[in-house]
């Protein structure tokens, strides 16, 4: 019922498992236009039992007995600050048309950034470098101006890249799992 910053979600739990309480949760928020980050916590550490908690909702996975470092290093990805505030109060005292000048800019990036998201990925695999690194610094240079100055990093080493290497793929998926924990955090600052 509430809005929390992170849910420790145990697999093996009782009347329903993690697995069916996640899905519940993500049922419900697809009404309320909040995501809660879900980590797994399960005994199983298998391929498949990753794949299946992604494949349920969950964001993160720790294994039992958790590793305190571990648990440190997943908090520490999910709980920090995805939003400059600083960045975004400098925005909303301008206006455009009546409405504060963040808002204007919030929208704009959500109808533009999931498709050149897209065009990165294609440039990606089509092995095209110039479209890489240009896709990168429209991106970076839109992420970090509403205040996602995290995100716009990871555009940032995407756009400095010499060349395409396999781990440009992985840098592309940490890009995605970023862009999806800062999109409902942002559309939450944007109805303050």
């Amino acid at each position: 019922t509430g809005k929390y910053a992170l849910c420790l979600m145990d697999c093996k739990m009782r009347p329903i498992d993690g697995y069916e309480a996640t899905q519940l949760i993500r049922t419900h928020e697809k009404r309320s236009n909040f995501r809660i980050p879900i980590v797994a916590i399960t005994a199983d550490g298998t391929v498949e039992d990753r794949k299946y908690c992604e494949q349920v909702g969950m964001d993160d996975y720790i294994v039992k007995p958790i590793d305190l470092t571990h648990l440190e290093l997943v908090l520490q990805k999910w709980l920090r600050p995805a939003l400059k505030e600083e960045f975004i109060k400098k925005l909303e005292g301008y206006q455009v048309e009546g409405r504060p000048l963040f808002q204007v800019l919030a929208e704009e990036y959500f109808n533009s950034t999931p498709i050149l998201i897209e065009k990165l990925e294609k440039s990606i695999d089509d092995q095209d470098i110039k479209q890489v690194q240009y896709f990168s610094h429209a991106l970076k240079s839109a992420s970090v101006t509403i205040g996602l100055v995290e995100l716009g990093s990871l555009f940032e080493k995407l756009e400095y890249i010499s060349e395409l290497q396999p781990v440009t793929k992985t840098l592309l998926s940490q890009i995605k799992d970023s862009y999806k924990k800062c999109e409902p955090i942002l559309r939450n600052r944007m109805q303050l």
